[in-house]
């Protein structure tokens, strides 16, 4: 008798679109015959797991068609199975999938907004965290700031594109207007992605937005990161700018400067 874990394997390849052979010996004959019951249990299984994707990536339905959609989520569960018991977590190889399938090779923007939604999705099950509130900030000695550090809120997601994506992905929303003429050489689309509280919200940033917001998630006390942002355009104002971050509920806590163990 085959161990469990090869029974496992073996049902696993064989609902898969795999060699029934081996599962099919494995299963004692009854009304309905080994071979057609694996089939039951295959298709249950890719209507699953399509439908738990098209929830993912519904601009990526609308965009392709039912159809073609169907056709794609098939290639990719084939290529990319469950890993996880929680399908919550299912589809986070679309975008790179979808770079390397030729069949969508006209659509190069598919990928990046595959790469939207997944952060989308992402956000809105990401762990819950209480954002900065603006008056503990505000309670600071102002000449302390440019050494402070701001953690983003947990929910933070990054998705940069050389596609107007944002455009794409607003316009295949239910209330869209699919109708809209897209440009795809009007520009990229430097998008943060966040859910605050409960509303799961994108924003498209500008370049000094984005140098000082990367340099902040990457470590850098204000003062560092507000340099980054002036590099990008000497005109940027980071009093606004925090500001505005703040009352958008950015930020979950401030990192104050570790003391020099030596003082």
């Amino acid at each position: 008798m085959p161990a469990l874990a090869d029974l496992q394997a073996d049902f696993r390849n064989a609902v898969l679109g795999g060699d029934d052979a081996r599962a099919v010996d494995l299963i004692v004959d009854s009304a309905i015959p080994a071979g057609k019951r694996i089939q039951i249990h295959r298709n249950n299984t890719f209507i699953t797991l399509t439908e738990s994707l098209a929830a993912v990536y519904p601009v990526i339905l609308r965009l392709v068609g039912k159809e073609f959609f169907e056709a794609v989520c098939r290639q990719f569960i084939l290529a990319h199975p469950p890993r996880n018991r929680s399908l919550i977590f299912y589809g986070l190889d679309m975008a790179s999938f979808l770079e390397s399938f030729p069949p969508v090779n006209d659509l190069p923007y598919l990928p990046d907004v595959a790469r939207l939604e997944w952060a989308w999705h992402s956000a809105y099950h990401a762990a819950d965290a209480i954002p900065l509130a603006p008056e503990r900030l505000a309670a600071l000695d102002p000449n302390t700031l440019p050494a402070l550090g701001l953690e983003l809120h947990s929910t933070c997601r990054f998705v940069s594109s050389q596609f107007p994506i944002f455009r794409i992905w607003r316009a295949n929303q239910p209330d869209g207007d699919a109708d809209e003429t897209i440009n795809l050489a009007d520009g990229g689309d430097m998008l943060m992605v966040i859910r605050p509280l409960f509303n799961v919200q994108i924003r498209n940033l500008n370049p000094p937005e984005t140098a000082f917001l990367l340099a902040l998630d990457g470590g850098a006390d204000l003062g560092h990161a507000a340099e980054a942002a002036l590099r990008t355009d000497p005109a940027f104002n980071i009093r606004d700018t925090l500001r505005d971050l703040i009352s958008s509920q950015t930020f979950a806590q401030i990192i104050f400067p570790r003391e020099d163990p030596r003082s």
